[in-house]
């Protein structure tokens, strides 16, 4: 997201370092997994720092594709995708992996596994719609 930004102000530059803040934090997330295996407080305190730092890259995201004055061209499609993706599904992803620590906490985890097929799945979606947008006789 940032390789398409041109320039940034003062906002651009807070929303970064939220988001290197709440990335810089998951190693320690991840390490309480480690350390205290499957203890519901542990993979809660995982669930909510990924979740968090869906949500401020996706804040981000979104502060970069609606200031299209700061991009080096005016082609922001990844940036929107980004920002719908990392708003929506990554706090999706951690409310789920946080509710079903009251039924198993193997679960819980294994939630957060799906979540690269998911994004790949999303973005295959996305380069088919826009391949249909630029061949519309393909799709007959």
């Amino acid at each position: 997201m940032v390789a398409t930004l041109a320039r940034c102000h003062t906002g651009t530059m807070m929303l970064n370092f939220v988001v290197l803040g709440l990335v810089s934090l998951v190693p320690f997330a991840a390490g309480l997994i480690g350390t205290y295996e499957f203890d519901p407080l542990a993979i809660a305190v995982f669930a909510v720092m990924l979740g968090a730092t869906g949500l401020a890259l996706g804040l981000f995201a979104r502060h970069a594709a609606t200031e299209t004055y700061l991009h080096k061209s005016d082609e922001v499609t990844d940036v929107q995708w980004h920002w719908r993706y990392h708003v929506r599904v990554l706090p999706l992803f951690a409310t789920a992996s946080i509710l079903l620590l009251a039924v198993e906490e193997v679960a819980s985890l294994a939630v957060w596994a799906l979540e690269p097929g998911v994004a790949w799945l999303d973005a295959a979606r996305r380069e088919s719609r826009a391949r249909d947008r630029e061949d519309p006789e393909k799709r007959e």
